[in-house]
């Protein structure tokens, strides 16, 4: 079965695409759309069980909304406890969040932050001395880096610490 698109959606409501897409990402009021004409762009999404393509949306705005946390080993309670908080934090302004665990590892750390550039919004990293260079490449391009436990005196990219 064909996945439905925001066009299809459009056609059932009897609107434009661009009235579907204001109401799912909450902007029908700012755009003027009645509350009547929302409600039934909402019951059909419902009742179709259309999902939005987040890899559409990320093309055309240039947002992920993911956020990379990468940590030393997310199975220790520590850094599992504040992916949790993280994660929670996240949610409530939209994004998601991958986890990765670099185990330490500086050469793991590096091919993670390569791969994962593309498709995040920007990196929370418990970094191992090895990943400075990658980390000041992403810098250079103005990703956004946060750094957790450990941190690079010279780089000046901010650093969490807990207390």
């Amino acid at each position: 079965m064909k996945q439905l698109s925001i066009k299809d959606i459009a056609k059932l409501a009897g609107v434009v695409p661009s009235t579907v897409s204001f109401v799912i990402n909450g902007k029908e009021k700012e755009m003027r759309i009645s509350d009547e004409l929302a409600a039934k762009i909402r019951k059909i999404i419902a009742e179709t069980g259309y999902v939005p393509n987040r890899s559409a949306a990320s093309l055309r705005t240039g947002k992920t909304h993911v956020i990379g946390l990468i940590v030393e080993d997310i199975s220790n309670v520590f850094f599992s406890l504040l992916a949790k908080a993280v994660e929670d934090i996240a949610y409530k302004d939209g994004y998601r969040v991958v986890y990765c665990s670099t185990e330490n590892e500086d050469k793991k750390g590096v091919e993670l932050i390569r791969v994962l550039h593309k498709q995040v919004d920007g990196f929370i990293v418990t970094p191992s001395i090895g990943m400075r260079d990658e980390i000041l490449k992403l810098k250079k391009i103005k990703k956004p880096v946060v750094l957790l436990d450990r941190y690079f005196p010279d780089a000046n990219i901010p650093l969490c610490a807990g207390g």
